[in-house]
């Protein structure tokens, strides 16, 4: 269905599209947009407020929306991003036969979707209550961290910890320790290491060269990890 939207001061000129559009082998009527239609807004440079509620109404819908635009002014921001034919143009008949053919014919994608004051408070209403259960979980989380003492189970990530740095010295550790014979033992020796980096096994040089930085800063690490009691 073809809905013809426009101000009563344009009823005339409305009419006649109308009457173009059922010749074309359309459904046509007015009044309020429904789902499934498209609209046809018949707007004059005055006027275009006073239709723009019905407009709205039929962004909310999703509906395909051609603009027929009896005069020359600038279409509202809303808005702007429609399909405008000028009444005056000497084609304005075969553009608006070929646009409402391709909106009915569903070969267009859905109509884009707009920020119109009712998607601005569904945007809104959307935000203040992610936003209040956000608060709402943090004073939650402070509670339970001041008042109960919930803290991170510094156990289980200690155990985890241990874990993964046993494992890298069961893998790693044995080649480090041979690879540990070449490490420069005078100026010289660290001048050309970078050589001698680059024939090392290509998931060991980032250890290597690591550990090549440790011993000239003198800051080696040790080879096997040693827990540190805490307090």
């Amino acid at each position: 269905m073809i809905r013809v939207v426009t101000r009563a001061e344009n009823a005339e000129r409305s009419r006649r599209i109308s009457d173009e559009l059922r010749q074309m082998g359309f459904s046509v009527e007015s009044g309020e947009p429904v789902r499934g239609d498209v609209v046809v807004a018949v707007l004059g440079g005055s006027d275009a407020a006073d239709v723009l509620p019905q407009i709205v109404s039929a962004l909310d819908l999703g509906l395909h929306i051609v603009v027929a635009r009896l005069e020359p002014f600038t279409v509202p921001k809303l808005i702007d991003h429609l399909q405008v034919i000028d009444v005056a143009a000497p084609d304005f008949r075969e553009r608006l036969q070929a646009q409402v053919e391709a909106m009915t014919s569903g070969a267009l994608p859905y109509a884009m979707r707009v920020r119109t004051p009712k998607v601005k408070r569904s945007n809104r209403s959307a935000g203040i209550f992610v936003g209040g259960l956000a608060l709402m979980m943090f004073i939650v989380g402070v509670i339970g961290v001041a008042v109960f003492g919930i803290q991170a189970p510094q156990e289980e990530y200690d155990a985890v910890d241990t874990e993964v740095a046993l494992t890298r010295d069961y893998f790693a550790g044995p080649e480090l320790l041979y690879f540990s014979t070449w490490l420069p033992r005078s100026t010289e020796d660290a001048m050309n290491y970078e050589a001698t980096l680059q024939q090392l096994p290509t998931a060991y040089r980032p250890l290597m060269g690591l550990t090549v930085t440790a011993y000239a800063l003198g800051t080696p690490l040790p080879l096997i990890a040693t827990p540190v009691p805490e307090g």
